[in-house]
């Protein structure tokens, strides 16, 4: 197995090393990767270890995909925040359409409180590929 570097664009974040605590009104996205026969793993935390509306699924961190330079995204994921408190390791065997030349992922949060609410972190993102 090998892994490779996923480049994000650094607008939105605070970055140490390889993870990302996203607290601002955006999503993450990727440079263009070749994924061919790949897992994507990654470590995810939603919130803290309490969280004030743990009914709230609506803002729910969206892992995505596309394959036309953003034109649609596709579903790979929908993470809830009841279900991420702590942080969790996480795996997914690429669909098929995510496999090939110029795919892009995202982790996008689609409803929110705004710019300082709702942090979540992602960490040691890896494209594993055998």
């Amino acid at each position: 197995m090998m892994g490779t570097r996923l480049d994000v664009i650094p607008e939105c974040t605070t970055e140490e090393a390889s993870s990302l605590l996203i607290s601002m009104v955006c999503g993450r996205d990727a440079l263009p990767l070749h994924t061919v026969s790949s897992d994507l793993m990654f470590v995810l935390q939603i919130g803290s270890t309490t969280i004030d509306n743990p009914s709230c699924s609506v803002k729910a961190i969206l892992l995505q995909y596309t394959v036309n330079n953003a034109i649609n995204w596709h579903l790979i994921e929908s993470h809830d925040l009841v279900d991420y408190q702590r942080a969790q390791g996480l795996s997914y065997s690429l669909p098929t359409r995510a496999k090939g030349r110029a795919v892009r992922f995202r982790w996008w949060q689609p409803q929110h409180n705004g710019p300082g609410n709702d942090q979540w972190a992602i960490d040691n993102i890896q494209l594993i590929m055998f």
